[in-house]
């Protein structure tokens, strides 16, 4: 058995979104413990189980102007780890967000929320 420690960040970082720079959450899975995290209340939680598989959930968007693909972004959702009998889960909602939810169960996939969930009200007409 590896004893491996993880830590789980999402940064908002300058990233060209569509063509504009935007401040994405940028989700990652790292070993190195990063100065920040050293003032933080950390919980650990010790697995003690072998990890059958890692999901790296990925969103694909992509953006039209007559008809005529302009953009096509890859972003991470989230990340599913699966244990064989059961998993968890570490979700971001949208791309924007640097919040990560955290959810423990079976078929979690089924659970992340909708891309169509967050939809753009207004786009810019001079795409």
């Amino acid at each position: 058995m590896i004893n491996l420690i993880s830590y789980i960040y999402s940064f908002v970082e300058p990233l060209d979104y569509f063509g504009s720079t935007e401040d994405v959450a940028v989700c990652s899975i790292e070993t190195k413990k990063y100065p920040m995290a050293e003032s933080k209340d950390l919980i650990k939680t010790p697995i003690l189980q072998t990890v059958k598989r890692i999901q790296v959930i990925q969103e694909n968007q992509r953006l039209y102007k007559n008809n005529v693909q302009i953009y096509d972004v890859w972003l991470t959702r989230g990340i599913i780890i699966d244990f064989g009998d059961r998993q968890i889960s570490f979700e971001k909602a949208v791309w924007f967000s640097e919040e990560i939810y955290i959810q423990k169960g079976y078929n979690l996939i089924e659970k992340f929320s909708s891309a169509d969930s967050f939809v753009a009200n207004e786009w810019n007409d001079e795409l």
